[in-house]
């Protein structure tokens, strides 16, 4: 299990883009959004954001070596768990690739995915940057086609993957939290794991 790790300009001013067209959708969900400040006054007001203008601001925002010491502190942060956490991962029965496309972002929120094998990491996001945003990104990757099948909903699948991820990596991550009460799905997944597909069609019945 390889990262293969890319950030340009171009790939933030994609992030950008992504993440104003989902900004409503966050703000609702309560997630802390990181923009440029004359983005984010924009996107607060409901105003459109050219493409151009996003370009403009990364131009004098983009700092290379941010980035490059980010990656080089990823790499070996996520060396350090990478066979115990594949051997996990193995457990849930889904597809596991040798490779993964890891984008390094300092907007948007911690973390996002895009099917079959592409993951986003934001690195301006917690107190440091660590292996944990890629390991639970990549749980998502490996469950994604169950939650899809059975149409779980978005909090219930992020507890799905918090609980996989305390059971791979105990006193390590927690339970992040959400406003919404999720106890029937701990008792399922206690119930089943690491038959995951079972826990994902048990909770499409709640």
């Amino acid at each position: 299990m390889n990262l293969v790790i890319k950030y340009s300009i171009e790939s933030e001013a994609d992030r950008i883009g992504g993440t104003l067209d989902k900004y409503n959708w966050f703000k609702e969900n309560k997630y802390r959004v990181n923009l440029p400040e004359s983005i984010k006054d924009k996107a607060e007001k409901g105003e459109t954001v050219e493409h151009s203008e996003i370009l403009e601001v990364l131009n004098r925002e983009y700092k290379e070596d941010v980035y490059s010491n980010a990656e080089k502190i990823l790499i070996t942060e996520f060396s350090k768990i990478k066979q115990s956490f594949e051997e996990n991962l193995k457990k849930l029965n889904g597809p596991i690739f040798e490779s993964y496309n890891l984008s390094i972002t300092k907007y948007g929120v911690g973390g996002s995915y895009r099917t079959p094998n592409n993951i986003q990491v934001n690195i301006d996001y917690g107190k440091e940057i660590s292996w944990k945003t890629i390991a639970h990104e990549i749980v998502h990757l490996t469950i994604e086609d169950w939650i899809k099948e059975f149409k779980i909903d978005h909090w219930s699948k992020e507890r799905i993957v918090d609980l996989i991820m305390t059971n791979f990596f105990p006193n390590q991550v927690y339970i992040q939290g959400n406003h919404e009460d999720k106890k029937e799905i701990s008792e399922i997944f206690n119930q089943y794991f690491p038959d995951i597909k079972r826990v994902i069609v048990e909770v499409s019945k709640l």
